[in-house]
């Protein structure tokens, strides 16, 4: 009974990669990869969500890549509110944050990640590809965070070689 958005490695319905979008109506638009990810290697995944590229439908798209290669493209639900999401969601809470579980009885993520990022734009198809080429960021040798008003910014300060 409330917004949402998800990535989610393989899904319990087809047992693929899936994003997708769900509004408090109870509705979901799904973009799902036609095959499984592979077991036991690396996969560069990027989910978009982008309001303003209209190509997916009246509310916006989502765009899902692996690998560098673009899987399918889906709408964005005419009810679901990228800003308000931004904010903590309709109840103003945002408990519901997770990276290798879900709220139903989905099996946890078994793996391991080599980066994480959230962007303050929606990725072009050339910004994923430079990502994709250039590989995951080396291993930081501090973090620092900046709070400024709504804005969260990690800094990754890495040595160079």
């Amino acid at each position: 009974s409330s917004d949402y958005l998800t990535m989610i490695p393989r899904n319990g319905a087809t047992n693929v990669l899936r994003m997708s979008n769900h509004t408090a109506s109870g509705q979901e638009p799904v973009v799902d990869d036609a095959t499984e990810l592979s077991t036991g290697g690396e996969h560069h995944l990027v989910a978009v969500y982008d309001q303003n590229d209209l190509t997916g439908g009246a509310n916006g798209s989502m765009n899902l890549y692996r690998d560098n290669t673009h899987v399918g493209t889906g709408a964005i639900h005419a009810d679901m509110d990228l800003n308000n999401l931004a904010s903590g969601g309709v109840s103003g809470v945002d408990d519901n944050i997770w990276l290798g579980r879900s709220q139903w009885p989905d099996a946890l993520f078994d793996g391991m990640y080599n980066e994480f990022n959230i962007y303050d734009h929606a990725l072009s198809a050339q910004e994923v590809a430079d990502n994709f080429a250039a590989g995951p960021v080396p291993e930081p040798t501090s973090l620092l965070l900046l709070v400024s008003g709504s804005v969260l910014a990690m800094v990754f300060c890495r040595m160079r070689r």
